[in-house]
């Protein structure tokens, strides 16, 4: 979510073979404990998303790795100092499937490939458009990293990466 979002690489490591989330059930695999079901995993995105847009990050700390949440916090406040507004509207959730994972005993993780349509800007403190389109929706593509945790809220799990999928 290019301008939306801030966007870090994880570890080097290539996404392995994608693994629908209907698959990944079958084979008892099961989700993240979201409730294992995509609108669980729809939840959870809109929700990040919806509160970096807004500046107001306090409704996500139990979902986000406080050392992601501390940089998140920073770049709305680098935000705010310059005056700057981003708005974000979510058109269309397309898709989140798993595209890699690590399960261990006490821990492990999960990266999930988000797709979706937004309509995303930037505006300057005269109201220009310093980047995206305030009109245009374009999909959008990030993988995001979940990782097991004993302060992950009641899902277990934080979000620890944003990365652009492109």
């Amino acid at each position: 979510m290019k301008f939306a979002m801030p966007f870090t690489p994880v570890a080097d490591r290539s996404p392995s073979a994608s693994f629908p989330i209907a698959a990944r059930q079958s084979h008892g695999w099961g989700l993240p404990r979201l409730g294992g079901e995509t609108k669980d995993l729809q939840t959870l995105f809109a929700r990040v998303v919806g509160a970096y847009s807004r500046g107001s990050l306090a409704n996500v700390r139990d979902l986000v790795a406080p050392p992601l949440l501390k940089r998140l916090i920073e770049e709305v406040a680098e935000r705010h100092r310059l005056k700057h507004e981003l708005s974000s509207r979510l058109v269309e959730f397309i898709s989140a499937e798993v595209v890699d994972r690590e399960d261990r005993l006490l821990g492990g993780w999960v990266d999930v490939r988000f797709v979706s349509r937004m309509v995303v800007a930037l505006r300057g403190p005269d109201g220009t458009v310093l980047a995206g389109d305030p009109v245009e929706a374009r999909m959008l593509s990030e993988v995001w990293t979940l990782q097991r945790s004993r302060t992950g809220g009641e899902s277990g799990w934080l979000v620890t990466a944003m990365v652009e999928d492109e």
